[in-house]
């Protein structure tokens, strides 16, 4: 994997009433991600080895972006780590998933770094990086947190 990252992030976002665990099943449902948020056109688990899944994404941010990443899973420590097969849009990106227990709640937290293929790509990751911050990722983070209190909902 390169050293020399274009942009890296790390985002933290606090979800109420809810477990770690909780909160691990509805990032880990891969499947489910083009009902819970607007911009993944298509989800597919293309493999699964043990504690490791490859998964293909299509989204649509500022573009139509296609990644493939093979995800590891640690239920015990309630991780997720993953890393680039291909993309059309980075050589490389490397990121996970931390579910941390506060209280009653549960601190989330993303970080990501990632290589554009070109000069072209690093201006659109750029752009993109620009809009993930300031929009789409906290939509996200809305998303996960209406999302893991249906699945409660639909528990109780």
């Amino acid at each position: 994997m390169s050293k020399e990252y274009y942009d890296s992030i790390e985002r933290e976002h606090l979800i109420p009433g809810s477990s770690p665990r909780e909160v691990y099943q509805v990032v880990t449902d891969y499947p489910a991600y083009p009902q819970v948020f607007p911009e993944f056109r298509s989800v597919q688990v293309l493999e699964e080895v043990g504690a490791q899944q490859r998964v293909e994404f299509l989204i649509h941010l500022v573009l139509n972006i296609r990644i493939v990443l093979d995800i590891h899973h640690d239920e015990a420590t309630l991780t997720t780590e993953w890393r680039l097969v291909e993309s059309n849009l980075v050589t490389d990106l490397a990121g996970g998933w931390r579910f941390i227990e506060r209280g009653a709640d549960t601190r989330l937290v993303l970080y990501a770094a990632a290589t554009p293929r070109s000069a072209v790509s690093a201006w659109l990751i750029n752009k993109a990086t620009r809009l993930i911050l300031s929009r789409t990722l906290p939509n996200i983070f809305e998303a996960l947190e209406r999302e893991v209190l249906t699945r409660q909902a639909g528990r109780a």
